[in-house]
């Protein structure tokens, strides 16, 4: 768990200014999002208390309409028991009144009978092969007990062939007991056209059941699974009847869930007409979707705008800046002074520190340049003589390495001249030291004047100088080596307004073939050669000086020299 959470944190600690923008921006989307969620849910409850009002009182106004079907029957049966020839139980012959009121009513009622308190039909609009008696039946026996208007019960098995629901009133005597019952079955497809008085909303189904739980009548439902007493229609009509008045939420008998709203028509339950609307959920909350909908998709909208908008500006204002401070920053690592970010003006912070690196990078160009310069200088007096210009023994000895690696792969000719000046000591205790300096730099500029691009002119030590030449035919070394010595005789030099006399150098020089060889022996012939020139300097001071002296030995015939 703790590698768990600190790989967690190690991924957020590594990632970039855009990926923390893109979280910063997610994460104030969030609490927005949240309060639309729970705004939607706050929708839903209002307007699911708003629909289970409108429903119950779409119910109650069903109700209502039921109840005016159950007055009317109770008005048409009250009309019906004033005829004298039912106060005065004179049953001859009232078979034709009765069909003048069923016919009057029709289609409302299918059927008029009138029954003794024992139960014997003794008026009727059927005409009945056998006798009838109404003795079993729970309505009839409802009206003697409480000698008011029942409502019956639903009877698919009448002779009309259609559904229907009877209604029966009691007749009673002047001592207040009945002495007849009227009945008369309602017609519950014509109950139909009642439905057509409701304003349902889209979608929205009615049904009005009796207090035993029997699908009456409805609109907009599947007949056979509503007449079919399945579980869900079981659950829902027990729920109506042990409620009485109410909403509730509950699938249908077609497995629809819904928000019904349910009313009782009539003040008691004895009546037993129940009238109930429903709602499917998603009609019902329809409408609080459709803004939830618009309002998570404005948000989602407005969130990827402020996501596209944050992003470019990002790039334009935050994102190119850093990747240009950036790379100023690595070129400069890499040494690359001259880089500048070109940043001007603004108040950007990002703006301030580019111009902050430019300033400081333009220093830094000005130090590299003064350093540089500092060391070009330091270089030169590391390997030239302060005195005459000239290279020193320590550039003559790294040149020669170089060179004697080049020679080692390919083979070419080399030469020594090495010079000396006649009488250097005696122009020193004559005229002082810097008369001798003055020969010296006199005698290196002749040195300068006579050497190529690519030879290597030296003090070697003392007043003695070096010249190697490369690629030289011993006849243009021996040339060389003449000229600088009648250059140098016909220097006129003086000091302090004194002339110091002629001014002459003895010659040695030596030549071979170099290369060819492993290292060692290259160093080791060119150490011979350079011995060789100057024991021909040598050779020409004991000659008298002021002269040119050519080793005549070969460079391998001279004795060896003990190499560091």
């Amino acid at each position: 768990m703790r590698r768990m959470i600190s790989s967690f944190f190690e991924a957020i600690y590594h990632l970039s200014l855009r990926d923390w923008l893109i979280l910063l921006i997610l994460a104030e989307s969030l609490p927005a999002i949240a309060l639309a969620v729970n705004a939607m849910k706050e929708q839903r409850e209002v307007m699911a208390a708003a629909q289970r009002e409108e429903m119950l009182v779409l119910s109650k106004f069903g109700a209502a309409l039921q109840y005016d079907v159950m007055q009317d029957a109770h008005d048409f049966l009250g009309s019906l028991s004033k005829e004298p020839f039912i106060q005065e139980s004179d049953w001859h012959g009232c078979r034709e009144i009765v069909k003048a009121h069923l016919q009057s009513h029709a289609p409302w009622y299918l059927d008029i009978n009138i029954a003794l308190p024992g139960g014997e039909v003794v008026c009727g609009t059927l005409r009945e092969e056998d006798p009838v008696s109404l003795v079993d039946s729970g309505s009839f026996q409802d009206a003697l007990k409480t000698k008011r208007f029942v409502v019956g019960n639903y009877e698919m098995g009448h002779p009309s062939g259609q559904p229907a629901l009877w209604f029966r009133l009691p007749v009673l005597d002047a001592a207040g007991k009945p002495k007849a019952v009227l009945s008369s079955s309602l017609n519950l497809r014509a109950l139909n056209s009642v439905m057509g008085k409701m304003s349902l909303p889209l979608g929205a189904v009615m049904f009005v059941v009796d207090k035993n739980g029997m699908v009456l009548t409805h609109s907009n439902l599947d007949e056979e699974k509503w007449m079919d007493h399945g579980p869900s229609r079981e659950f829902l009509v027990r729920a109506i009847l042990e409620g009485g008045e109410g909403a509730l939420e509950m699938p249908g008998a077609d497995g629809v869930p819904r928000l019904w709203g349910f009313a009782r028509a009539g003040d008691t339950s004895e009546q037993g007409i129940y009238a109930a609307v429903g709602l499917p959920m998603h009609e019902g909350y329809s409408e609080a979707t459709r803004i939830f909908a618009r309002q998570l998709t404005g948000l989602v909208v407005a969130t990827l705008v402020l996501l596209m908008l944050m992003l470019l500006n990002t790039k334009y204002l935050l994102l190119n800046k850093i990747s240009a401070i950036l790379g100023i920053a690595e070129r400069l690592r890499q040494g690359d002074f001259s880089a500048r970010t070109g940043m001007e003006g603004g108040r950007h912070e990002l703006i301030q520190v580019g111009q902050a690196l430019d300033e400081m990078a333009a220093q830094l160009e000005e130090r590299d340049a003064a350093l540089h310069q500092l060391l070009e200088v330091t270089y030169m007096k590391s390997i030239r003589d302060p005195l005459t210009g000239l290279y020193n023994r320590a550039y003559l000895n790294e040149s020669l390495k170089q060179e004697l690696a080049r020679v080692q792969r390919h083979p070419r000719p080399l030469a020594v001249i090495m010079l000396d000046i006649d009488h250097f000591k005696r122009v020193n205790d004559t005229y002082g030291h810097p008369a001798g300096d003055r020969v010296l730099c006199a005698v290196a500029q002749v040195i300068s004047r006579h050497i190529r691009e690519g030879d290597i002119g030296c003090r070697y030590g003392g007043e003695e100088f070096l010249i190697i030449l490369l690629e030289a035919t011993a006849e243009s070394v021996r040339q060389k080596a003449h000229d600088l010595l009648e250059d140098v005789r016909g220097l006129m030099l003086y000091h302090d307004g004194l002339s110091l006399g002629r001014v002459t150098v003895s010659v040695g020089i030596a030549s071979n073939l170099m290369g060819g060889e492993s290292e060692h022996d290259c160093r080791h012939r060119m150490e011979k050669l350079i011995q060789a020139a100057d024991s021909a300097l040598y050779q020409a001071k004991h000659d008298g000086r002021n002269r040119v002296v050519e080793s005549s030995q070969n460079a391998w015939e001279i004795p060896e020299l003990e190499l560091p």
